[in-house]
């Protein structure tokens, strides 16, 4: 049953209308003036308004003006003996929905009460699902702020324990690297080739392990905001060649081939050298472990835009362009078969960018899938005034 409030400053039609109201079953509530019907509608809240324009003191135009300013869905059905053009203009400018005009007839009555009614219930059950989705939206929001800080807490807790374990691991690390190279050197007395070969094996697992927690601790350093750089006027094609020589006997071990080519007269560059030779190491060394038998890695230097730009370009298996948003993501290996096979714990990448931006520059990779794989890197010329590097 909808409740209907009839506003009439004559008895006689407000009657008439709570007559053709009970017929359909709605709950007719009477008001003789405006100021009557203002408080009414505070008061009992009705679904419908049948509003008089022509009445004493506040009339249908004031009634209407102060409804505009009330939260929530109310439709008003103005019910008038004015028929003129400008009264309806007016009464729709403050907010009337709908018009019948007296006398009465009895079937537009039903009709328009029928189609205002049926709006009020849409409307106030578009309201309702928009309050629950709101605070739904509301509620899972809060939700999803505490699941974030949860894991940001989980983060920064898994960080702190990999920093402090790799710390720990120094230790005895540096014991059995310095131990095993006394024994290598017969200095414990004189070995058999079977000793040697596997304590070599042994050197070699305590060197890659090594590597790993120094680059666990490196990206933590850079994740707490303490890892810094020393910049100072680098030869960066210097840096490169030292740095294949380095990598050349693993090259060998898999018959690849390492040609670098360097743009003639290349300005210096003001760097951390051992931080640039760790970007060179990491994307070459990468290139080596996941190309193929027989392949070429070719490093390609030059002046680029005011900057030393370095590509390596590899023969390897490339990369998919969906994986190529997150290869320098930390702990990222895109291909598991590969990684048992090549070794690594996906850190190298993420290490690369860390460093490279640390020094002002740019990273990225070009890759097809099938077609091998380029990763590049620049380095500003602008950086030797940025740090007051002398040469």
């Amino acid at each position: 049953m909808s409740r209907i409030l009839v506003v009439d400053d004559r008895a006689e039609n407000r009657g008439l209308m709570c007559q053709l109201l009970a017929r359909s079953k709605h709950e007719a509530i009477e008001a003789s003036s405006g100021r009557e019907a203002l408080e009414l509608i505070d008061r009992v809240h009705p679904d419908l308004v049948l509003l008089d324009l022509m009445m004493p003191e506040i009339d249908g135009y004031g009634v209407l003006e102060r409804l505009a300013g009330l939260p929530g869905f109310l439709p008003v059905i103005v019910v008038t003996a004015a028929s003129d053009r400008e009264a309806r203009l007016r009464a729709l400018k403050l907010g009337a929905h709908e018009f019948l005009v007296k006398p009465i007839d009895l079937e537009e009555f039903e009709v328009r009460v029928r189609t205002m009614l049926e709006l009020k219930r849409a409307r106030d059950a578009a309201e309702r699902k928009r309050d629950e989705l709101e605070a739904e939206v509301v509620a899972r929001t809060a939700e999803l702020l505490e699941m974030n800080q949860r894991l940001v807490t989980a983060d920064r807790l898994k960080d702190e324990f990999l920093a402090v374990v790799s710390h720990e691991l120094r230790t005895p690390l540096n014991a059995i690297s310095g131990f095993g190279s006394i024994l290598m050197d017969g200095l414990r007395g004189p070995l058999n080739g079977a000793q040697r070969a596997d304590l070599a094996r042994m050197l070699v697992g305590a060197q890659h392990l090594a590597s790993l927690v120094d680059d666990i601790l490196d990206l933590s350093r850079m994740k707490a905001g303490t890892f810094s750089i020393m910049p100072v006027p680098v030869d960066f094609a210097l840096l490169a060649r030292d740095c294949l020589a380095g990598l050349e006997p693993v090259a060998r071990r898999g018959q690849q081939r390492l040609r670098l080519e360097v743009e003639a007269d290349l300005p210096p560059v003001c760097a951390d050298a051992p931080r640039v030779y760790q970007i060179l190491r990491n994307l070459v060394g990468n290139a080596v472990k996941f190309s193929g038998v027989g392949t070429e890695i070719r490093i390609d230097i030059r002046s680029e835009n005011g900057a030393v730009s370095c590509r390596v370009i590899d023969e390897g298996p490339g990369i998919a362009e969906a994986d190529l948003d997150r290869i320098f993501d930390r702990f990222t290996q895109l291909d598991m078969g590969t990684t048992r096979v090549a070794g690594g714990a996906g850190l190298g990448l993420a290490i690369a960018k860390s460093l490279v931006e640390a020094h002002g520059g740019q990273i990225g990779v070009e890759s097809r899938v099938g077609k091998g794989s380029t990763f590049w890197f620049t380095l500003p010329f602008a950086l030797r005034e940025q740090f007051e590097c002398s040469a």
